[in-house]
């Protein structure tokens, strides 16, 4: 039986928008929100965040983005990426 971390872990598919050159290329999907990527700090450390993004549906189901994973996520960032809590603001 799956715990409900791991429920939720393969709910979430990442996804890199090639249309876009800063972090915002960084794209996350809960099957309800859609989250692009934003710069955070924390302790005098930055990593990388997703933030929902509302109103913007239609051009993520429309975009051709590639689909990828945390791990990729942060060896093409090369900071530490925030893939388990994501920010509704």
């Amino acid at each position: 039986m799956k715990s409900f971390k791991q429920h939720v872990d393969e709910k979430i598919e990442f996804y890199l928008d090639k249309s876009k050159d800063n972090t915002e290329k960084y794209v996350a999907h809960d099957g309800d929100y859609w989250y692009t990527g934003k710069i955070g700090m924390k302790g005098g450390e930055m990593f990388l965040k997703f933030t929902a993004i509302s109103g913007k549906n239609s051009y993520f189901e429309k975009a051709k983005l590639k689909k990828t994973s945390p791990k990729e996520i942060e060896k093409d960032v090369g900071i530490t990426v925030d893939s388990k809590k994501f920010y509704k603001r």
